[in-house]
């Protein structure tokens, strides 16, 4: 009778003891912050370094706030959600919550939403980021990429930064108008850059608050007055940021806007970058860009996002004093130059003598001898386009210039997370009901008598 209330006891105090040592585990593996195993695929959960150190360095309450309405797709609603929800969970001082748009038009109004959005707010300072802002289509039939990590980390450190960069875009030349770059313009916004339109004939002058001049697509060039004021100005404390335009009468047009380049220490060498390697693309004039090595395009690299141009203007170093210029975008050697623009225009290209042998340089970044940024040339325009922006690294590329200029090193760049197309298993109710009673009522009960029978047994044993 003593051994059998003592195996008894024995049993119990040995339940307790495992009991108490998985809550304790439990509390401890709560207790530590952001701590989780990634198992799934393309580490769907598992933040970069990048976001982990932003949020690492965050001070003060950060309320991020989801707003969906029941048409949105639950696959991507949910995706977002998972995602902000990390953010919470490696940082106290973020708190995450969701809300029916339609259920809370109040809300709404206040946040001045026009869609489902995620809303990041700390005290008066709010940035908002749009649900399908976050997506983008894939490679393959269906496919996605999802790029929400890197807009929350770029809204989150928007918010938390005090910051601000005034870029004007130079107009009067047939660049591209605002208008045509207000997919560049909102992500900007979201880095605090302010982007104006600058008319130097009607300002009279380079605004005061100017922390650069953009010089985006230009077809015709600038005037004597101009290229005189810009000389000053990019000598002076100012940066420049040109993406040339294309002119096939380049050569004989762009005095003016040569000897700008020339200031920097860059020369224009008046030909088109061709490309006859055959690609998907199966376009010859629109080049897949190699990346030198460069802080600028490091991340870029890192995580192999290209930046594409259409129409690029070979460049060459021009050995200037005071200035060090450095590449940071060519093509690959078997790209060539067409020098015979107006040919290439009516019949296209072929390749001949005169033509500049690859590989070229499309790109350079420019600084002074002591280390401090002072331009960056671009030989095309075309990826700042709204019809390009969004292609693989354009968008990041372009940020990463203007961040570069100002001296801000800490580039963010975050690969966007492919995932392939999900599929919907549609089943007839007979396989529902097969499911129900094979796994939520079949299961169970089987496990239920297999250990009533096991206890039978040693009741009768003892």
């Amino acid at each position: 009778m003593m051994n059998k209330w003592l195996r008894g006891t024995n049993a119990a105090l040995l339940s307790v003891a495992v009991v108490g040592i998985f809550v304790l585990l439990t509390y401890f593996l709560q207790s530590l912050t952001g701590f989780q195993w990634d198992l799934t695929k393309n580490q769907s959960f598992t933040l970069s370094d990048q976001t982990t150190t932003t949020l690492s360095q965050l001070n003060g309450k950060v309320d991020m706030k989801l707003f969906v309405t029941p048409q949105d797709d639950p696959i991507l609603t949910r995706q977002v959600a998972d995602m902000a929800q990390q953010y919470a969970k490696h940082n106290k001082n973020i708190t995450f919550s969701q809300y029916d748009l339609l259920k809370e038009p109040s809300l709404a109004q206040q946040y001045e939403l026009s869609g489902s959005s995620l809303v990041l707010e700390q005290g008066e300072k709010r940035n908002t980021v749009g649900l399908y802002e976050m997506f983008s289509a894939g490679e393959g039939y269906g496919a996605y990429a999802f790029s929400g990590e890197q807009k929350m980390t770029q809204a989150l450190r928007s918010l938390t930064s005090d910051k601000k960069t005034k870029v004007y875009a130079l107009n009067g030349h047939q660049e591209f108008p605002l208008a045509q770059m207000s997919a560049l313009q909102s992500s900007f916004l979201q880095e605090n850059i302010e982007l104006q339109p600058l008319n130097i004939y009607q300002a009279g002058s380079i605004p005061a608050d100017a922390d650069m001049i953009m010089i985006a697509g230009a077809q015709q060039d600038i005037s004597e007055q101009e290229y005189q004021l810009l000389k000053k100005y990019v000598e002076g404390n100012g940066k420049l940021y040109i993406a040339l335009g294309y002119n096939p009468d380049m050569k004989q047009q762009w005095k003016q806007m040569d000897k700008l380049l020339q200031v920097v220490g860059v020369n224009n060498r008046h030909a088109i970058a061709v490309e006859p390697k055959k690609s998907l693309l199966n376009d010859p004039y629109t080049i897949v860009t190699n990346y030198s090595s460069h802080e600028l395009t490091s991340k870029l690299a890192q995580y192999n996002l290209v930046t594409m141009l259409s129409l690029g203007v070979p460049l060459e170093a021009k050995q200037q004093e005071g200035f060090v210029v450095e590449p940071i975008l060519t093509t690959s050697e078997q790209a060539y130059g067409e020098t015979d623009l107006k040919k290439m225009s009516e019949q296209g290209s072929e390749q001949d003598a005169k033509d500049l042998t690859g590989p070229l340089n499309l790109g350079y970044a420019v600084q002074t001898a002591d280390g401090k940024p002072k331009a960056v040339v671009v030989g095309g325009a075309s990826y700042l386009h709204n019809s390009m922006i969004m292609t693989q690294g354009n968008r990041d590329f372009a940020l990463n210039s203007v961040n570069w200029l100002q001296g801000d090193k800490d580039q963010l760049t975050i690969r966007p997370r492919e995932h392939e197309a999900y599929q919907v298993a549609y089943l007839t109710p007979a396989q529902g009901q097969a499911i129900l009673w094979t796994t939520v009522i079949g299961a169970p009960l089987f496990l239920l008598a297999v250990g009533g029978g096991i206890w039978w047994r040693r009741r009768r044993a003892q």
